[in-house]
């Protein structure tokens, strides 16, 4: 059985003739999207879009911190004078 990530949802045909309507009531949240009572997809503003980017980056940048962390024992100390 498929879920829904969404609180608010519509149907194909509503958001063919209405989509600032349904935009609307979807307010910050993504826009459940069913087609013959079947997943179809989801729309999201572009608010949500950028924060859903934000965060994305941030965990890129959370995963590639914590891997250089583990290898920080086996940096060498170089003093000024050598560079």
């Amino acid at each position: 059985m498929n879920s829904a990530l969404s609180t608010c949802s519509t149907v194909n045909s509503e958001l063919r003739e209405a989509p600032s309507q349904n935009s609307k009531h979807a307010g910050p949240e993504a826009l459940f999207v069913l087609n013959h009572n079947k997943p179809a997809g989801y729309v999201g503003s572009n608010k949500l879009m950028a924060r859903n980017l934000d965060e994305l980056a941030n965990w890129v940048v959370t995963d590639k911190a914590s891997q250089r962390a583990e290898s920080i024992g086996k940096a060498r100390r170089i003093l000024l004078d050598e560079l």
